[in-house]
């Protein structure tokens, strides 16, 4: 689930931004971190239509 997320931030440099900092810390928290920044990266582009998921939603209902 977590590669998914990662490869939807759709930005090169993101994603090779938080695949550098698991390479330097790969520890537990060095992943919970990575996974908090990929939410970051979502939260400053919540318009983004990568993750527009009401079809998803809507599809399984």
């Amino acid at each position: 689930m977590f590669v998914q997320e990662l490869i939807a931030i759709g930005s090169e440099n993101a994603i090779i931004e938080i695949l550098q900092f698991l390479n330097e810390n790969p520890t537990p928290e060095g992943m919970a971190e990575a996974k908090l920044m990929v939410l970051e990266k979502f939260v400053n582009n919540p318009m983004d239509p990568k993750w527009d998921t009401t079809q998803s939603r809507n599809l399984s209902k």
